[in-house]
C-alpha cells in the first residue's frame, strides 16, 4: 500500500511525492510478492493536487517528476486500486511528453515545497 501522507495540507503533491511514488511503484513492479498496490491518502482528503504554495528549484537527482509518474502508472503490469477517501483533485499532463507537463519548466518540475511525503507499508 501507498498512502500519501501530507494530511495537514490535503496531501498536496510537490517533487518528493512524485519521486517517492514513483520509485515505490518501480520497485512493486520487480517485487514478485507484490501482487497489487493500493494507494490511498491520509486524513480527511485523498489529494488536493499540486501543491501550489510555490516553486521548488529543479533538483538533479529527480528522476521521475510528474509525467514520469504518470508513464510508471500507465506502464505498470500489476492491478492498481486508488481508494479515494475525501477530496480528490486531478492533474493532468501529455503522457510521454519527455517528463514536461504542459505549461512546465525545462526540467518538468511542475509543483512545489519538499514537504509532501508518500510512505509506503507492507
Amino acid at each position: 500500500m501507498i498512502t500519501l501522507n501530507r494530511p495537514d495540507v490535503l496531501n498536496a503533491f510537490d517533487t518528493e511525492p512524485f519521486e517517492l511514488m514513483a520509485e515505490r511503484m518501480v520497485e512493486a513492479q520487480e517485487d514478485a510478492a507484490t501482487r497489487v498496490v493500493v494507494l490511498t491518502g491520509a486524513g480527511r482528503a485523498f489529494s488536493a493536487g499540486a501543491d501550489l504554495s510555490g516553486r521548488p528549484p529543479a533538483r538533479e537527482s529527480d528522476r521521475y517528476g510528474f509525467c514520469g509518474l504518470v508513464d510508471v502508472v500507465i506502464d505498470f503490469p500489476k492491478p492498481f486500486i486508488v481508494a479515494v477517501n475525501g477530496v480528490g483533485v486531478r492533474a493532468s499532463c501529455s503522457a510521454r511528453s519527455g517528463g514536461r507537463p504542459s505549461g512546465a519548466g525545462p526540467t518538468g518540475a511542475s509543483s512545489t515545497s519538499s514537504r509532501t511525503r508518500a510512505s509506503s507499508t507492507a
